[in-house]
């Protein structure tokens, strides 16, 4: 058995990451029976449930009943972040928390949803549909939504067009990532393998509009494709993965990381329309049309309470 597999197991059978556990234990006697605490990956996360306009049991959670570790908080290893809303649930469920009822835990789909994970079959866990919240920005409803509020319309094809292009270009980019995800940590006996990047995203991302060609440093960006390109060849399953199983991602919009794509959409407001979508953050999202089932930890669904 792998080291990585030794790790996911031990992780799987102790507590959850002791701030949040500190958190949940100092919250959770102050929430009614008619209310919730919520497990959430990180601290923007808060400040989008808690706006969606259709969910009236986002709306009525507190903020400070948000349960996530701020980045100052990480002190625990690496069960932060989806791992550590997946190990709080985990360690509620296996102690039969008689508090389950009152919680959710919200995480990312990212790429392969809760497929990576040990989680109970009948878990109470809810899952955005896209790769994480921030997609839901990107859907065409919403763009036009947005594009209507700064009554800026009237450049939503031009915008569009723009947008598919760029996923176009990122496909290869995209897909890669998505098979260095699934065998690089996720402990697959016999595949893994090992990748050092060589750019972040950040180094790629770094967009500007301004520029005649595309927005991004494309050189970066084919400079890391290189190097991912090796690691995965070096295992049969990824490679398998990468070529196949991985074009169900191909030029999809709802399956680019979250941040890439709302930081596509903000930059080009900015700096195209001097617009900062972070000032009015709270208005967008309580009119994105958001398709997403809220679930009890207990596991009943709980959209239509209000």
């Amino acid at each position: 058995m792998s080291s990585f597999t030794n790790t996911f197991y031990d992780r799987y059978h102790n507590n959850p990451n002791s701030t949040l556990l500190f958190k949940f234990n100092n919250i959770i006697n102050y929430v009614k029976d008619n209310e919730y605490c919520c497990f959430v990956e990180g601290n923007t996360d808060p400040l989008f449930y808690s706006n969606l306009k259709n969910y009236g049991i986002l709306n009525n959670i507190d903020l400070e009943k948000y349960i996530y570790l701020r980045k100052q908080e990480k002190i625990d290893g690496d069960n932060s972040g989806k791992q550590g809303v997946i190990d709080s649930y985990n360690y509620l469920f296996k102690n039969k928390n008689r508090n389950l009822k009152k919680c959710i835990f919200i995480v990312d789909h990212d790429y392969s949803g809760l497929e990576n994970y040990k989680v109970p079959k009948n878990n109470g866990i809810t899952m955005t549909k896209p790769y994480a919240f921030e997609n839901y920005f990107l859907e065409d409803r919403n763009i036009k939504t947005i594009f209507n509020f700064y009554n800026i319309s009237n450049h939503y094809d031009e915008f569009i067009t723009k947008l598919n292009e760029f996923i176009k270009n990122i496909d290869d980019y995209n897909r890669l990532k998505s098979a260095i995800t699934r065998y690089n940590h996720t402990g697959f006996i016999g595949n893994d393998i090992r990748y050092k990047k060589i750019y972040s995203d950040k180094d790629i991302f770094n967009f500007n509009f301004k520029k005649k060609d595309v927005p991004f440093n494309m050189t970066n960006m084919n400079k890391e494709i290189e190097n991912m390109k090796k690691a995965v060849y070096t295992s049969i399953g990824a490679k398998s993965y990468y070529e196949y199983t991985t074009l169900k991602f191909s030029n999809k919009r709802e399956w680019i990381k979250g941040h890439i794509i709302y930081d596509y959409l903000y930059n080009y407001l900015k700096q195209i329309h001097n617009i900062d979508l972070n000032n009015d953050y709270k208005k967008i999202v309580n009119m994105l049309d958001v398709d997403i089932e809220i679930k009890k930890g207990t596991g009943e669904v709980i959209n239509n309470e209000n």
